[in-house]
């Protein structure tokens, strides 16, 4: 039910997808082209050791190689640029913590869109009133900060699990033996139940915060007591979307030498954001529109609109 409503109310709201793709364009100008700028050196660093001839070979080559070999060629690559880095450990030092700090504020601007997001959502949700991206992104401009900081400081242990679970499965495909050739598949199932695990965590915060208006370290506490009293029905829709949205990424992405992650990636943002309100909607018995036509009613209210229209009739 909360997917299918979600679909709904995403394509009743999908110029929101728009709005998410030239605010994440913004974003990676200016902040990205910061990272690359304070990152110039390491990048000459790794060129100058011979790090990019070796990728080339070995990307030119990927598709001749087989599970073990592309294994072991990565696990190879990886200690070829730690060793490179860490003979200038020294003198890169100041680029490597501006590039980790550039890139976690990245992270935190990306997340601060929730709140704008929803705050659009819970306009035309709660009563079809049209609420403006940018409007609500200025106006709860210091809240939607605090909460994108609050959300990218939980992620962290997230992705960290993501990347040593990574760390691990390249080492398994460099044996050569029957795990070699799972661990890939591993990775994606690890990565995908780690990323439901995070995001149904995080599914009551904005939502708690947005249709409360109470403070930000409040409405997470709240959300996820909210969100603890059906927390393996909110994780089963979420393994089923990120299962979704990982296909459509990878096959798009796949066929058009990236380019679909310009629409992709925005939609996918949206989309989980849509999940979230309607999640916390109908885990409130709260009634909402799904488009200007129809209303979702819970089924207690469902049932007493019935019998108000019986007694009516009588």
């Amino acid at each position: 039910m909360v997917l299918r409503n979600s679909i709904k109310v995403l394509s009743t709201n999908f110029s929101l997808v728009w709005k998410n793709m030239a605010y994440m364009l913004v974003v990676l100008a200016i902040f990205g082209g910061a990272v690359v700028w304070i990152g110039y050196d390491i990048v000459k660093t790794l060129s100058d050791g011979g790090f990019f001839v070796a990728f080339s070979e070995f990307w030119s080559k990927l598709y001749s190689y087989n599970t073990t070999e592309v294994g072991q060629k990565l696990v190879d690559l990886a200690g070829n640029a730690i060793d490179i880095i860490g003979q200038n450990l020294s003198a890169l030092t100041p680029n490597i913590i501006g590039v980790c700090i550039g890139l976690f504020l990245i992270a935190v601007i990306f997340n601060a869109a929730t709140l704008p997001n929803c705050e659009v959502l819970r306009g035309a949700m709660s009563s079809l009133t049209r609420v403006g991206f940018c409007g609500a992104y200025i106006r709860y401009f210091g809240r939607a900060l605090l909460q994108g900081l609050i959300q990218t400081l939980i992620k962290l242990p997230f992705w960290a699990i993501i990347g040593v679970s990574g760390y691990f499965v390249l080492n398994l495909m460099s044996t050569g033996e029957i795990w070699g050739i799972l661990a890939p598949m591993l990775f994606v199932l690890i990565s995908m139940f780690v990323l439901s695990l995070e995001s149904a965590l995080l599914s009551c915060f904005v939502p708690y915060l947005v249709l409360h208006s109470d403070s930000v370290n409040k409405s997470f506490t709240e959300g996820v007591k909210v969100v603890s009293h059906r927390f393996w029905r909110t994780l089963s829709n979420i393994i089923v979307f990120v299962i979704f949205a990982f296909v459509v990424n990878f096959v798009c992405a796949r066929y058009t030498f990236g380019a679909s992650l310009l629409f992709t990636l925005p939609l996918t943002v949206v989309f989980i954001n849509v999940i979230f309100m309607v999640n916390y909607y109908e885990s409130q018995g709260m009634r909402f529109y799904l488009d200007p036509s129809n209303i979702m009613s819970p089924r207690k209210f469902a049932e007493h609109d019935r019998v108000k229209q019986s007694k009516f009739v009588i």
